[in-house]
């Protein structure tokens, strides 16, 4: 079951696209580790959804925009990893 997942890393993959919406409805997420990837589009709103997020790293792809408000939602969130995007 998808939903108890607590650890996605998927560094230097080649994915591409942006993340997917579906990604934010798993809640029990503790960690995301995206690195490395040609991932591009913007953080969703729905990033707050994930309240258990500690680990969160997407450097090294091709996301832009603005950090939502929303991630102040991830009361647990200890890490931040963005670097080398387009974030503002």
């Amino acid at each position: 079951n998808l939903q108890k997942m607590t650890y996605f890393s998927a560094p230097d993959n080649n994915l591409t696209g942006a993340i997917p919406e579906e990604f934010y409805g798993l809640q029990s997420l503790r960690t995301i580790h995206l690195d490395g990837n040609h991932l591009s589009g913007t953080l969703s709103t729905k990033i707050g959804r994930l309240s258990t997020l500690e680990y969160f790293t997407i450097s090294d792809n091709m996301i832009h925009g603005s950090i939502p408000t929303e991630i102040g939602d991830c009361s647990f969130l200890r890490h931040l990893w963005i670097k080398k995007n387009d974030i503002t």
